[in-house]
Order: structure tokens, then sequence, then C-alpha cells
């Protein structure tokens, strides 16, 4: 590896370990993250920092999106203790209605639809980019 990548991984990593920070709650994975981010990192393989910082903006709406989805769990889990007597189905129906009733599950979904609309937007603009970015290189190649 070259002086020039040896830096650039070294910064790519000081910026990955903030991102890790602004994401990651305390109780919640940071090597997970680090994991996740890394997959997308090789599943996209970003070509400049435009395109990572898409890619970094998918992870972190995954990952908040995720979180959501464990918020909804521990609620409906929570309420399943105000209907101890019911068979499974009714408690999860009882807890589910008792948290609708209540402005959280709707907000919640609020914030789970957002961050699903954040994801795609990103990945779409991340295809965007590679695709108008191609057609510039080839435009401008020096050898046309």
């Amino acid at each position: 590896m070259t002086p020039e990548g040896k830096a650039r991984s070294s910064q790519n990593a000081v910026s990955h370990g903030l991102l890790a920070e602004c994401v990651v709650l305390p109780g919640e994975s940071q090597e997970g993250f680090q994991s996740f981010f890394a997959h997308h990192l090789e599943r996209f393989g970003p070509v400049d920092g435009v395109e990572e910082a898409l890619i970094e903006e998918m992870v972190a709406s995954y990952w908040r999106m995720r979180r959501a989805w464990a918020m909804e769990t521990e609620l409906l889990t929570s309420g399943l203790a105000a209907h101890p007597g019911e068979d499974g189905r009714a408690r999860i129906t009882a807890s589910f209605r008792d948290l609708a009733s209540k402005p959280e599950l709707a907000l919640l979904h609020r914030y789970e639809t957002r961050l699903h609309l954040m994801y795609q937007r990103a990945l779409h603009n991340r295809s965007e980019e590679r695709r108008v970015g191609k057609e510039c290189r080839s435009r401008w190649s020096p050898y046309h």
C-alpha cells in the first residue's frame, strides 16, 4: 500500500469512528455498527467522498431504523404484562391496542418511515451519482 493509501485509510478510520460516535447509543454495539458500515463499504465500493457520504447516510439511517424496531418491540413487550391471563395472540393484540391509543406508536412509525425514506433516497442518489459520474468520466476522457 502506498503512503497516500495508508493516509487515506487512516482518515477513513477516524471518519468512521466519528460516525459511530454520532449514531451508536450507549448499550448498542460499536463493533456491530462498524461491521455493518464495513459491509456497506465493501458491497457498494464508493469511488470518492461523495459516494462514501451517501453510504454513511444509508448506514446511519438503517441503524436508527433497526433501533426503532427494537423500541417498538420493547413497547409491545412491556404492554404484555398488562394482559397476563390471555393467550399469546390475544395478549399481543391487547398490547398493540393499548399502545395504539397513545402517541408513542404513531411517532415511532413516522420516525421509522422517515428513516426508511432516507435510506432509499441515499441508495437512489448513490446509484444516480455512479451513473452520472460514469457518463461524465466517459464524456471528458482525453481519449475521445
